[in-house]
């Protein structure tokens, strides 16, 4: 953080030194103006007295004087300087009238050189400097040029010529105001508008002015305020809109440029707001929104009859304090662009919190982060209300990273009317990198063009009412404690971008009621997948030794391609009574993960059984061991739905057994009968009937495998099922 407590010491030093060279005491080398009405000269030794309403016709004022224009009356005096006048090395020019009467001074040519100039001194009144050519400069550090002081309404107006001063401050412990429209005007150290916690000074930019500053304090202990509706304005270093706590600080940009060329804070340790209404804004460096804790900064750009543009190094949204930055909320023809060559960090520090609330328009940055020790949002909703189509909202970066340090939390919401309006793209995206993180996806387009990560404390959510939203991803990673949601009244596809890409689930992946979630990926499953009633639809799916499904009545899962299942994880596995489709014509591999547990109820419980298995027409399967660890491996279906009939059967390749339930109407067509599978298993008729418990059980079982052990038993070959 920069340190400014030494300069603020010299301000309030220098307070009392000002008030002391504005007190109406005489000295030597004092000169009072004392001429009335009319049109008078600055040159005009007849208006000079070296008293306070003393005789003119004293010299004019010299170097090291003090000239006076002060006065407790009711005259409305003007005075001119012009070419003629050559003044320099004055200690102090001093206007002020604590009656009703105005001063104002014109400077048309010439020039005119101070240490401290005050336009309204403490005196009062209503005073005004005009300045139309020649050059004008203080040369005070503390002071300087001094719009407004206690009790007086001071104005400067700058319509041509060269301003030149050390320091300027427009209301300085009152009300002032600079109108800048042409001609340049200068300060090597601090601009001030609203000095002091009793001062309100604004100041206006327009036309062809040109304006250059060292450090800018808009409001710094009191209210400032900046309008700029053309001109060009430059900042070399600090920028501070709302500086000190209680301080009030505005700039409206509505036309012409402003660059700031280090640091720009909007709310330091006040409140600051910037309204970008047209223009450009280039910052070379940080722009800051909330700096210290207690501050609040707003930034709001919202185009009006031109494209606004905002530049910068680095912008952070809440720092230590508030921050919020609004960008085409009007949803008007011209909502802005925001370019960061670098990062845009909303809530950077633990007691950070920055909103960006973004309707129309376009942001590219380097990267992104909501919530990187603090908490942040970010909700970008697109929206066409007239005619015309296409892309009116776009957000791009190469990282995105949501929730980015422990304790952090951060929010992203992407909603678009209609989806095509608005779009996110990265390289990658982090949601919960190492806090607590949030996407809310309704609509729109999100496109991430490597990985799409969702760590251990995110949550993405893909809940369209109309499922009208696109999910691109390269590769989609959930980690242990993350979690993916769909929730649509509809069908949403996880598109995969390119060729190539893999889904990786080490955390949850859910799909709610009414909802048909489909991956284009290779899916590898290392943990839950659950459906609440649900359909999802895969291409090829892997399950590890820690992967399970758990779903229910009317849940389906559908493999276009093949199913590896290489769990361990039989008693969290529940699919006893979801359906599993296997779509298409063409060879499929199927790894079996349960136990041969025989004919008996028993295979039926905690053995990934599946409620329904369908096979489409001209699929053909070839059975593996996916669970080497049993000591036998087999399948056991409810309901085997062959949409080629029996002969189906032929296209069954097997080591292992797969038991049906023969007591199924559904498998009526199967005659109850055992049928031998090509590869040497076969497909035999059992009964899901959970068997009774204890010795009854095992009498009953006994007599039961004496019985079949007496009996020929007859299996059908596939030649047999063929003819």
């Amino acid at each position: 953080m920069i340190n400014n407590f030494g300069r603020l010491a010299r301000i309030v030093l220098c307070s009392s030194l000002i008030s002391a060279v504005f007190a109406p005491a005489a000295h030597a080398a004092d000169r009072w103006w004392v001429c009335g009405t009319g049109t008078n000269l600055w040159s005009f030794n007849s208006c000079w007295s070296t008293t306070s309403g003393g005789t003119g016709g004293a010299t004019l004022p010299q170097v090291g004087d003090a000239a006076r224009f002060e006065f407790n009356d009711s005259i409305n005096r003007t005075i001119y300087l012009t070419s003629s006048t050559m003044t320099s090395g004055l200690a102090t020019v001093a206007m002020g009238n604590g009656g009703l009467g105005t001063i104002e001074l014109i400077q048309t040519a010439g020039s005119l050189t101070s240490t401290i100039e005050a336009i309204g001194s403490d005196v009062g009144g209503t005073v005004t400097y005009t300045q139309q050519g020649g050059t004008n400069t203080t040369t005070g550090s503390f002071g300087g040029l001094l719009i407004g002081g206690s009790g007086s309404t001071g104005t400067y107006n700058l319509q041509g010529g060269i301003l030149s001063t050390v320091e300027q401050n427009v209301g300085w412990t009152n009300i002032g105001t600079f109108n800048h429209s042409a001609g340049s005007n200068t300060s090597t150290e601090d601009f001030n508008l609203g000095t002091f916690s009793s001062g309100n000074g604004t100041y206006n930019l327009s036309g062809t002015g040109l304006l250059t500053t060292y450090d800018v304090y808009i409001g710094k202990k009191g209210t400032g305020t900046f309008i700029q509706t053309g001109g060009t304005h430059t900042a070399d270093r600090l920028f501070y809109i709302g500086f000190d706590p209680g301080a009030q600080g505005s700039y409206t940009l509505n036309a012409g440029s402003l660059t700031s060329n280090f640091i720009e804070f909007i709310g330091f340790q006040g409140k600051g707001t910037f309204i970008h209404a047209a223009g450009t804004h280039l910052v070379n460096g940080d722009l800051i929104l909330g700096e210290l804790i207690g501050s609040t900064g707003n930034y709001l750009l919202e185009g009006t009859s031109s494209n606004p543009s905002l530049s910068t190094t680095n912008t952070i949204v809440g720092d230590n304090g508030d921050g919020f930055f609004s960008h085409g909320l009007t949803t008007g023809f011209n909502p802005g662009t925001h370019t960061v060559t670098g990062t845009l960090t909303l809530g950077k520090r633990s007691t950070g919190e920055g909103s960006y609330q973004m309707g129309n328009g376009s942001l590219s940055a380097g990267s992104i982060i909501v919530g990187e020790s603090g908490d942040g949002i970010f909700s970008q909703s697109a929206a066409i209300l007239g005619p015309g189509s296409g892309l009116v909202s776009s957000v791009t970066a190469n990282t995105l990273t949501l929730g980015k340090n422990a304790g952090s939390f951060g929010v992203y919401n992407l909603s678009s009317f209609p989806s095509t309006a608005g779009a996110l793209t990265t390289t990658n995206t982090i949601v919960g990198a190492n806090g607590t993180a949030i996407f809310n996806h309704n609509s729109g387009t999100n496109r991430a063009n490597d990985t799409l990560t969702i760590g251990s404390g995110g949550l993405y959510n893909l809940n369209a009412t109309d499922a009208s939203l696109s999910l691109e991803v390269k590769n989609l990673t959930i980690a242990s404690g993350g979690e993916l949601q769909a929730d649509a009244s509809g069908t949403v596809t996880i598109q995969s971008v390119g060729t190539g890409g893999t889904v990786t689930n080490n955390g949850t992946i859910k799909v709610q009621p009414g909802t048909t979630l489909i991956f284009e990926h290779q899916v590898l499953n290392g943990n839950a997948i659950v459906l609440d009633p649900a359909t999802i639809e895969l291409t090829d799916i892997t399950h590890s030794a820690t992967g399970y499904i758990t779903a229910g009545t009317g849940d389906s899962v559908r493999v276009s391609g093949h199913w590896f299942n290489n769990s361990t994880q039989n008693t969290v596995w529940d699919t006893d009574a979801a359906a599993l489709f296997i779509d298409g014509a063409g060879s499929h591999d199927f790894h079996i993960a349960g136990k041969d547990q025989g004919k008996t109820g028993i295979g039926y419980i905690d053995n990934f059984m599946w409620g329904e298995l369908h096979v489409a027409s001209g699929a053909s399967i070839n059975f593996f061991d996916g669970n080497t660890s049993n000591s036998g491996t087999a399948l056991y279906v409810g309901w085997l739905d062959l949409e080629n009939g029996i002969s189906q059967l032929a296209m069954f390749s097997s080591l292992f057994n797969i038991y049906y339930d023969m007591n199924l109407t559904e498998n009526a067509y199967l005659l109850g009968q055992d049928y031998t599978l090509a590869g040497g298993g076969f497909l035999l008729a059992a009964t899901s009937a959970v068997p009774v418990p204890g010795a009854v059980w095992l009498f009953s079982s006994a007599l039961g495998l004496l019985g079949w052990m007496r009996r020929s038993r007859r299996v059908l070959s596939s030649t047999e099922i063929i003819s």
